[in-house]
């Protein structure tokens, strides 16, 4: 498989999920975020929300090359899935002086439930929702009230209601999390300028927060199953996957580097 082809069929079933009202990533995370079952580093950005759209008894993936390592065998019948792999290449050439290409290469991988290594009662590895509020090095202020929930650029805050106020712990701290990815495109901090952006800005932005929460949800743990916010974004973000891929794919990006800039990662 080639890169354009793993991320044309990503978009596609993204697409095909949006067009039925559903987003993918909002899902229970409680069996925990894809990761490496080697390094136990969780997987980002594309690769993050790849894996993330199927359903696995178990977190971890592993490369063919790691279950042969470990004397272990894949089960018959098994599927790899395609995940990127990609690093900046500079060249020596003379010619070339200064310049730098991407280097991008599909590898694939298993999930531990379909190889030999797997064992139901592996816990994975979860964070503690306060842990990344006090992670965020330089983070607006937080404010309560009593009716929504939103960032002020302005101002540089977060205001939502209180913990008491939400259905569940999970669902203030989900909700908090996507207010804090807005709070990252704050001009002292990635400077994502958003603002007078128009409609289209303001639905990239808000397609950055929600791919950022959904990240840092999967980091605790949590359920977004039952969220039921940000639904009126669904066509802005249909037309962006089907129409301007390489936004839709860059949103990706921007809303890692917005989930590693909180985590400090």
């Amino acid at each position: 498989m080639k890169p354009a082809s793993f991320f044309s069929d990503f978009l596609a079933h993204v697409s095909h999920k949006l067009e039925q009202g559903v987003l993918p990533w909002r899902k229970s995370w409680r069996v925990g975020l894809p990761s490496n079952y080697v390094s136990k580093r969780p997987y980002s950005g594309i690769n993050f929300f790849a894996l993330a759209t199927s359903e696995f008894p178990s977190p971890y993936f592993l490369t063919f090359l790691q279950v042969r390592q470990r004397n272990a065998t894949i089960n018959r019948g098994a599927k790899g899935h395609p995940i990127v792999f990609w690093k900046i290449i500079e060249s020596d050439d003379d010619f070339a002086k200064q310049r730098a290409a991407p280097l991008l290469r599909i590898s694939h991988v298993f999930n531990l439930a379909d190889t030999s290594l797997f064992t139901p009662n592996e816990l994975p590895l979860h964070l503690e929702c306060e842990s990344v509020v006090r992670n965020f090095k330089d983070a607006p202020v937080i404010k309560q009230n009593f009716a929504r929930c939103y960032y002020s650029l302005s101002d540089d805050y977060v205001s939502l209601p209180v913990i008491s106020e939400f259905n569940s712990q999970e669902e203030y701290y989900i909700t908090l999390f996507h207010e804090l990815i807005h709070a990252t495109g704050h001009p002292e901090r990635l400077n994502r300028s958003f603002i007078d952006r128009g409609k289209e800005g303001e639905i990239i932005e808000e397609l950055i927060a929600e791919l950022g929460a959904a990240y840092l949800a999967a980091r605790c743990g949590l359920s977004m199953e039952k969220m039921n916010n940000s639904l009126g974004y669904i066509d802005g973000w249909l037309s962006l996957s089907r129409n301007r891929q390489d936004v839709f794919l860059r949103a990706i990006h921007q809303s890692r580097e917005a989930a590693e800039y909180i985590l400090r990662e």
